[in-house]
């Protein structure tokens, strides 16, 4: 069976708006053979693989040490919620991510599993949590993402399914027929 996909995804802190509090950040996703985006958020097509492992990569360019949490704190590390794009699932939310593990040179790597199946699939809105005091505090980074193709299966599934539905329309239309819903 073959193994989740291995992502990478760059995360930039570049400023926080001294009025608002509001971070200013970017999240580019890293060769090789980056994961796709759209409208600015990371699309998963898992392309029949087990889903995904997401390694975020995080700089703060702030210089104020923003970082992910501790690895005995890394549930706090993300939150996610199918829905739109726009949710900010508070922490303690895990319906599409959840987290793997921190490490990393001063637990700058967040490392989640994206299962990329039903129910998990559509639209979905994810936070990532920094913090510059070990924890006490955390500023949430707000982006958004779409799970597109769901469950690992057979290359002919499509093909098995269309068959089905060939039957079951077969079937209704010759049941149609043997109670005389085409006479006149």
């Amino acid at each position: 069976m073959p193994s989740p996909w291995e992502k990478t995804v760059n995360v930039y802190l570049d400023s926080i708006d001294p009025v608002t509090g509001k971070p200013h950040f970017r999240i580019e996703p890293a060769p090789p053979n980056p994961l796709p985006t759209s409208n600015g958020i990371l699309v998963f097509n898992n392309n029949h693989r087990p889903g995904f492992h997401i390694h975020f990569i995080f700089t703060d360019n702030t210089g104020q040490n923003y970082t992910f949490p501790p690895n005995n704190q890394k549930d706090q590390a993300v939150s996610s919620q199918l829905g739109a794009t726009n949710l900010c699932p508070p922490q303690g939310t895990s319906q599409v991510f959840s987290a793997l593990k921190v490490d990393g040179p001063s637990n700058n790597t967040l490392t989640v599993r994206n299962p990329n199946i039903n129910p998990a699939l559509g639209l979905f809105s994810y936070v990532l949590w920094v913090t510059n005091n070990g924890g006490a505090n955390y500023l949430p980074l707000d982006p958004g993402g779409t799970n597109d193709n769901g469950p690992v299966a057979a290359p002919f599934l499509p093909w098995a399914m269309l068959a089905v539905a060939v039957a079951v329309v077969a079937i209704a239309a010759f049941a149609a027929y043997e109670f005389g819903l085409f006479a006149h």
